[in-house]
């Protein structure tokens, strides 16, 4: 498992996956790769983190980081589809981070993978979500406003149920 950080990229990528296979991934191999110079190797890693729908606190925190200045594009949209495989806890975190990146702005995938992230927690997670639009500074995010917060809003206000729409007010309101 140490062979891990020091491996080439492709080396690196099939140890990880046997590692994996062998029921051997544990919290320290999987930071180890979150941290691999190879993005493909820290995609895999945050993918594999995710395939049990549940992350360690450190896990989590990693992948927060991650989210916030991972320079690849893959890894960010592999982080967003782990995000909407984990509880709101520790997923919302990981996409409000996402949310802060004016480079996939244009991105043809990772906007509505955001989007997608924070659409599976609205029903279920409502507050949590909410939470997240609390912070005022969430608001002018370019990818908030240019892609979020009209989608939120429909999703609520199709419906017509009456929590839904209170939904929408207290949106209008934050």
């Amino acid at each position: 498992q140490e062979s891990l950080a020091k491996s080439s990229g492709q080396t690196a990528l099939e140890q990880l996956w046997v590692i994996h296979l062998l029921g051997g991934l544990d919290d320290t191999t999987t930071l180890r790769a979150l941290d691999h110079d190879d993005p493909y190797v820290r995609l895999w890693a945050a993918r594999l983190a995710a395939d049990d729908d549940q992350v360690s606190p450190a896990v989590r925190n990693k992948l927060v980081d991650l989210a916030y200045r991972d320079p690849q594009v893959a890894v960010r949209s592999q982080l967003a589809s782990s995000a909407r495989r984990l509880p709101a806890a520790d997923g919302l975190p990981i996409l409000k981070n996402l949310l802060s990146r004016d480079e996939d702005l244009d991105d043809i995938h990772v906007p509505l993978l955001l989007w997608w992230g924070l659409e599976a927690k609205a029903d279920s997670d409502r507050e949590a979500v909410l939470s997240v639009f609390a912070d005022a500074s969430v608001w002018q995010l370019p990818m908030v406003r240019k892609h979020v917060l009209g989608r939120l809003m429909r999703r609520f206000a199709s419906t017509g149920a009456r929590k839904d729409l209170l939904t929408c007010a207290r949106l209008l309101q934050l």
